[in-house]
């Protein structure tokens, strides 16, 4: 599963990628060697996953970054490489998530990072799930086939396109979101596919789309759950507006995200585990919570 990293440190830093790096797979990485740049390079990637500080940038400048992105971005974890920061006043309780030695090399970094995401939520059953419900969905249902890019793990909420329609769900020992983002011009073309007759749509209709998408493939995510023994409830949709909109949504879980792209435009699913205890799981399958065989439940 891929990672969007950005490092903000020295060109000379040892912990920078290399050519021979062993990580697998290799994240993404970002470079930024001033506070400037890499305070415009958060705002702009909405795909990142971490942000690395080396406090060889300068320590004072390391602790306005940190005070500054934990303001503008409390859900964005922070990771401070070596020593420095014991030394500083903490900052009203905002202060790095994780802490890793100086002589860490990239691989370790890897790892470090991949475990503070808790990157164990999503194994590589719950990714085929989610990557193929969506991908069904809109096959079966929206005339529309779409292959699923490499899905990456998200720290933040921000939205992913101007519309997006976002799914809650919560059951025993589970819970969490399911969000569907599009393009206005490639909603368009979907909901055309599907209602050739009325080619004229509004944005409200635009948002039903993305809603009934999010909808039905959530929904096939709670089926197999509840065939686990591990149902959960589905939510009222909420709709949201706007090109790359910062929602605060106070968890500590990064998200699976997936982009389904078409020749028309491209899609992002979103899907997170706020809580998952499989421990909770009950022997009783809970049927009545399904629609019946060959029927759909719609908003």
């Amino acid at each position: 599963m891929q990672l969007h990293l950005l490092l903000v440190a020295p060109a000379e830093s040892a912990i920078a990628p290399r050519s021979d790096a062993t990580a697998d797979p290799t994240p993404h990485v970002l470079h930024s060697k001033n506070i400037g740049d890499a305070t415009k390079l958060v705002q702009c990637t909405p795909m990142l996953a971490m942000v690395v500080i080396d406090p060889l940038i300068g320590v004072p400048d390391a602790v306005v970054l940190v005070d500054g992105l934990k303001k503008s971005h409390p859900d964005l974890p922070l990771l401070w490489i070596g020593e420095g920061w014991q030394d500083t006043v903490e900052l009203e309780g905002r202060r790095p998530d994780g802490f890793i030695q100086a002589d860490t090399d990239f691989d370790k970094l890897n790892d470090h990072a991949r475990r503070l995401l808790r990157q164990q939520l999503y194994d590589s059953s719950t990714v085929e799930l989610v990557r193929s419900s969506a991908l069904a969905v809109l096959r079966e249902s929206f005339c529309t086939v779409a292959t699923a890019g490499e899905p990456c793990l998200k720290a933040n909420r921000h939205t992913m396109a101007p519309v997006t329609a976002i799914l809650s769900f919560c059951g025993p020992g589970i819970s969490g979101q399911l969000s569907v983002s599009g393009r206005v011009e490639h909603l368009a073309t979907i909901w055309r596919r599907v209602l050739p007759n009325r080619p004229n749509v509004s944005t409200d209709q635009l948002e039903d789309i993305a809603g009934e998408i999010a909808n039905q493939t959530l929904g096939r995510i709670k089926a197999f759950f509840v065939a686990e023994g591990q149902p959960f409830d589905i939510g009222c949709p909420i709709f949201v507006r706007g090109d790359v909109v910062e929602i605060r949504y106070k968890s500590d879980r990064s998200s699976l995200l997936f982009s389904l792209q078409e020749p028309e435009g491209t899609l992002y699913i979103q899907f997170c585990f706020d809580t998952y205890d499989p421990s909770q799981r009950r022997e009783e399958n809970a049927e009545s919570s399904l629609a019946p065989g060959g029927e759909l439940k719609f908003l």
